[in-house]
């Protein structure tokens, strides 16, 4: 997922409007109803509303937790977590 894709994801959730236009929104909304996480909409102002698996999606986003900082001696090597 882009950064563009993320941000017109996250307008179509909080927002009734269109989003603006740019030059590959229409790919990025082709591709977001057929993986089923936006869906057209006559009521909807914008013309789509977000899907129950696009609003899980944005769930996700949102409970990304921040990076850590791992502070580490470089002369040793990494721990290992594959048996």
């Amino acid at each position: 997922m882009t950064p563009h894709d993320i941000r017109v994801l996250l307008h179509y959730y909080v927002s009734p409007e269109p989003y603006p236009t740019s030059p590959i929104l229409s790919d990025t909304l082709q591709s977001f109803i057929q993986r089923g996480i936006i869906s057209p909409h006559v009521d909807a102002e914008s013309g789509f509303r977000v899907t129950p698996k696009g609003g899980k999606l944005v769930q996700m986003l949102c409970d990304t937790p921040d990076p850590i900082n791992v502070w580490m001696d470089p002369r040793e090597k990494p721990c290992s977590t594959s048996s």
